[in-house]
């Protein structure tokens, strides 16, 4: 799949469910549970894309995509050896780690082909550091030497706030980029802005709130 398929797959879907579950925002459900209703949207999408491609006689690999929540084992490509996901942070540690998504491409004996796209959530008002997933997603993304070696296709830091969401993507040796949707502006194509490696709960805040303008 090429970037921007995975981007506006995954935009289309966060943008799905606040247009029709916001109230899990407001009711203040955990990054767990709203991960898991983004998932089924996505996994809804791919099936909607997948049947009108069939349609047309279009030959598609969105048949070969599988979503995963809070997945914490590691699969070898085309292989059925089984281990704890792994990373190795920035100063040598290796850490158990447990991504709040996958989407991987797997082939028809379910075997996995593709590290597709890493996703960490985080809701704004958390005063959780963003550290810990800053450092999760570059691992998954940059080739590693060892076997903690995943070079996940991208990665994707999503805030979620009650009145939009911002993601944030990662991927091997670029900058980060990001895309803003807020329900004020609904009907915003998607678009992309550069983002500092340093952001913040509050830097991100006031990028939503249209304190900083991009």
């Amino acid at each position: 799949m090429q970037d921007i398929e995975i981007k506006l797959l995954l935009y289309r879907a966060v943008k799905r469910f606040y247009r029709e579950e916001s109230h899990f925002i407001m009711d203040g459900i955990n990054e767990v549970g709203i991960v898991s209703r983004i998932a089924i949207h996505m996994d809804r999408i791919i099936r909607e894309i997948e049947d009108m491609l069939c349609y047309q006689n279009i030959s598609t690999d969105y048949n070969h995509l599988e979503i995963f929540t809070e997945f914490d084992r590691a699969y070898k490509r085309g292989k059925k050896q089984i281990s704890l996901k792994q990373i190795t942070d920035d100063n040598g540690r290796i850490l158990k780690v447990r991504p709040d998504l996958l989407l991987l491409k797997v082939n028809s004996h379910f075997k996995i082909t593709d590290n597709i796209l890493v996703l960490e959530a985080k809701k704004l008002g958390s005063r959780q550091s963003y550290n810990a997933d800053k450092v999760k997603l570059r691992s998954f993304v940059n080739p590693r030497y060892g076997e903690h070696n995943y070079q996940y296709q991208l990665g994707v830091h999503l805030m979620l706030g009650k009145m939009g969401f911002i993601l944030i993507w990662y991927k091997a040796f670029e900058p980060l980029i990001g895309a803003i949707w807020k329900s004020s502006d609904s009907e915003k194509p998607y678009s992309e802005i550069p983002i500092n490696e340093e952001y913040t709960t509050q830097s991100i805040n006031d990028i939503l709130n249209g304190i900083i303008t991009l």
